[in-house]
């Protein structure tokens, strides 16, 4: 026979109208007479309340408590995608023609590619445009060739006098002597090829991993320093090159490829 002491019989047989009911209870089971009406309990109806652990006092707190919005703090878990910034230094010119016919295989803002990178005991004097082997090299303005000469390691270089600003379009595929210099003084329209893109070969004879055109630009025209004054001057740290060197990313951020 089942024992029901008098604290439960006043639950089951409780006016609902009354004050709610508090049910003490561990891991038993409590059949509750509305269900799970009892779990939304604010105060508004008086049903049975299960006290889980808190005392009377605790309960009756709870009641006069307002309800505090529910903030949630979302974490960005995705892989944040580095962006190529936006390059600060001033275009020597807008507008001019992009040296080569595609857009570079890799960013030339960023990594060894990028102008003032580490060179050993130099800081890289332009910007290395990743591209396949033999990709055109296009004349970023009217101009006129310079010279055309031996680079790095069997690679030439082309330099062209575009009126206003120097470039050096480096590590393209080598040329004779004879070609070379035909090439000097010769004018150039925009767009016209000056060559082609070089593989970068070791004396050793490895190549190197990657191909590219090297571009540099300086920031006048022979006319202040002369033809004679050379690009590159291993006396004028910390990039041996002459001191109108500019950085070219800007001018190639402007650049248009037609």
């Amino acid at each position: 026979m089942v024992v029901i002491s008098e604290y439960m019989q006043k639950i089951f047989n409780m006016n609902l109208a009354a004050t709610p009911a508090i049910v003490d209870h561990k891991r038993s089971h409590i059949v509750l007479p509305k269900g799970n009406e009892a779990q939304q309990y604010n105060g508004d109806k008086n049903i049975v309340v299960i006290r889980g652990g808190a005392t009377s006092a605790q309960v009756n707190a709870r009641k006069k408590d307002k309800d505090i919005p529910h903030k949630t703090v979302v974490k960005n878990i995705k892989k944040k995608v580095e962006k190529a910034p936006v390059s600060t230094t001033t275009p020597i010119k807008d507008g001019l023609l992009f040296p080569l016919p595609i857009r570079p295989l890799d960013d030339y803002h960023t990594g060894e590619r990028k102008f003032n990178a580490p060179r050993g005991i130099r800081r890289h004097a332009g910007c290395d445009l990743y591209a396949p082997l033999g990709t055109e090299v296009r004349a970023m303005a009217d101009g006129v060739i310079i010279q055309c000469y031996d680079f790095y390691w069997q690679t030439d270089a082309i330099e062209v006098d575009h009126g206003d600003f120097i470039a050096r379009y480096g590590e393209i595929k080598p040329r004779t002597d004879l070609e070379r210099n035909k090439l000097r003084g010769q004018e150039v329209k925009r767009g016209d090829v000056l060559g082609s893109v070089g593989h970068l070969i070791k004396a050793n004879g490895e190549k190197f991993k990657y191909t590219m055109l090297h571009i540099e630009l300086y920031g006048s025209s022979t006319s202040p320093l002369g033809v004679n004054s050379h690009l590159s001057n291993k006396n004028l740290p910390p990039f041996q090159r002459r001191s109108d060197l500019a950085d070219p990313t800007a001018t190639l951020d402007k650049c248009v490829m037609t």
